[in-house]
């Protein structure tokens, strides 16, 4: 929306958003990201974003050695 024109404060209130600043957070990791910076990655471990195949066999090499 921002990037079709409207301005930060139509956006927030298109979407009823309050806060002003979470608003600017999310664009500057937009512009920064793309997409990807938008995705909450809080609470999840670094392994769980690896593939299933090699984290199972990390775990199995681990366990044996």
């Amino acid at each position: 929306m921002r990037m079709d024109g409207m301005t930060k404060k139509q956006v927030a209130k298109e979407l009823g958003i309050y806060d002003l600043n979470r608003l600017k957070i999310w664009m500057r990791k937009y512009k920064a990201e793309g997409e990807l910076g938008l995705i909450d990655h809080r609470g999840r471990r670094e392994d769980a974003f690896m593939e299933p195949d090699f984290a199972e066999n990390e775990l199995s090499v681990q366990s044996v050695g």
